[in-house]
């Protein structure tokens, strides 16, 4: 008898509307003498039917009521979710969710958090987010907007520790954190220096290892690229050889730079003009001419790309590559570097113009090449790709900026010269075109801009 009224519920002319409630709530108390010991699976499918019809008509009380009669379950514990979000109860919603696993979680979570609008700080609601996964593979992140720069970095703390403890690397589902549009003054210069100092910090182990292994790591960009025409040629001096497409006949003389595996800002560079392969590796063997230990760390050789000129000087392009929403994305917001006249290189600590006169925006030279440039950033990240690399890199808390530093040879040639994975955000002054490009991509990376960001597809 109890089901057939039900029934009756779907039908408008067995219960005109203004009957309706009290229909349920009649029903309800029917539904309370149900042997529910008897047949426990007829009671849950009843339970669940009446008090979904008791939030169509917004007493999300009574559905609550009739929800915790159950056994906690997927199902229940979403309708009670639900019920608990429609009355901005945030907390007990949240308690109620802990109990949906992935990939539902994700949908409910995102329902209770589109809803909150920033009711709750999201350092109250991250612990039952940051769960672990059922498998190694990282599940779709979701965007959490954050109000203020200090509610980002405890959640950042936090979701990082959380990925310590996991005992699979990588089987844990995170949010992507955000920061509010409209709660963040962009135009103070200590938000700049906060949002700059962050993409100093490791995100995820995983992701942190294949920026400083794989990019930062002069010998680890050389072995990940090894055969590319996008970079110059080269090999590695006391490793295990070189990567195999890179090297020129043995005899060849030509200008050379060795390079440092960790070095940075134009440290750990050492120049070899007119020499063969065989001079170049006895010479990168010796320290200050004595020889060089064998268990140190090995070194990269490269033939020094001649360099396209503009205003008569050579140059380089500072371009930034953003990580965040899943996806890699290249900004046309550049800086040009430009050397100091009759230098072959345009190295900033080394030979660079000082001050604003040395810098311009690079995308002049880059807007006729685009093919060629995301050619150039396809071949990077599809290698990555196929290391199994691409995943944490792409799957970060907070938005990760890279600096790829490329040069346009005079046969007009786009290389690859390094790469950088904690390049400086912070221009040296507040006046000028590097100020205006390293502001606008924070800007970028943070998401209040997206005007010159360009997708990457990779395959």
């Amino acid at each position: 008898m109890f089901m057939k009224n039900l029934i009756k519920l779907n039908s408008p002319q067995s219960t005109p509307q203004h009957n309706r409630q009290k229909h349920l709530f009649d029903l309800k108390a029917e539904l309370a003498q149900l042997p529910r010991a008897q047949e426990p699976a007829t009671f849950r499918t009843c339970s669940l039917i009446l008090a979904k019809y008791f939030s169509r008509v917004a007493d999300d009380d009574s559905a609550i009521d009739i929800l915790h009669s159950l056994e906690a379950d997927e199902e229940v514990a979403c309708e009670l979710g639900f019920a608990h979000v429609r009355k901005g109860e945030w907390h007990a919603a949240i308690n109620a969710f802990q109990s949906v696993q992935p990939p539902t979680y994700l949908t409910t979570y995102h329902t209770v958090l589109t809803s909150m609008k920033g009711s709750l700080d999201p350092c109250e609601y991250v612990e039952p987010l940051v769960k672990p996964t059922a498998t190694r593979k990282i599940l779709p992140t979701m965007n959490l907007e954050c109000p203020n720069i200090e509610s980002l970095l405890a959640l950042h703390t936090r979701c990082e520790a959380k990925m310590r403890e996991a005992s699979v690397p990588g089987s844990i589902l995170f949010p992507s954190l955000l920061l509010g549009r409209r709660e963040v003054n962009w135009f103070d210069e200590n938000v700049l220096l906060r949002l700059a100092s962050i993409n100093q910090l490791p995100v995820d182990g995983r992701q942190h290892l294949a920026v400083r292994e794989k990019l930062d790591d002069k010998v680890g960009l050389h072995n990940l690229m090894g055969g590319s025409n996008f970079v110059p040629r080269g090999f590695v001096i006391g490793g295990e050889g070189s990567s195999s497409g890179t090297l020129c006949d043995t005899d060849e003389r030509r200008d050379w730079v060795v390079k440092d595996p960790k070095g940075w800002g134009g440290f750990g560079l050492t120049f070899f003009e007119n020499m063969n392969i065989d001079e170049v590796v006895s010479s990168g063997r010796q320290d200050n001419g004595r020889p060089r230990s064998s268990s140190r760390t090995p070194l990269v050789a490269q033939e020094i790309v001649r360099s396209a000129l503009v205003d008569g000087r050579c140059f380089s392009i500072r371009l930034f590559v953003i990580l965040r929403d899943g996806g890699v994305f290249y900004t046309r917001n550049c800086l040009m570097k430009l050397s100091r006249e009759g230098e072959k290189i345009s190295n900033s600590a080394w030979n660079a113009i000082e001050g604003e006169e040395g810098q311009k925006e690079g995308w002049s030279i880059l807007r006729g090449r685009v093919d060629e440039l995301e050619g150039l950033l396809r071949d990077v990240f599809g290698r990555l790709k196929d290391e199994g690399d691409l995943e944490a890199l792409t799957q970060c808390i907070v938005p990760k900026v890279l600096g790829f530093d490329l040069m346009l040879s005079e046969e007009g040639e786009l290389k690859l010269i390094e790469c950088n994975g904690t390049p400086g955000l912070i221009a040296r002054s507040t006046d000028g075109v590097e100020f205006q490009v390293k502001k606008t991509v924070l800007e970028e990376a943070w998401g209040r801009e997206d005007g010159g960001l360009v997708k990457l597809g990779v395959a």
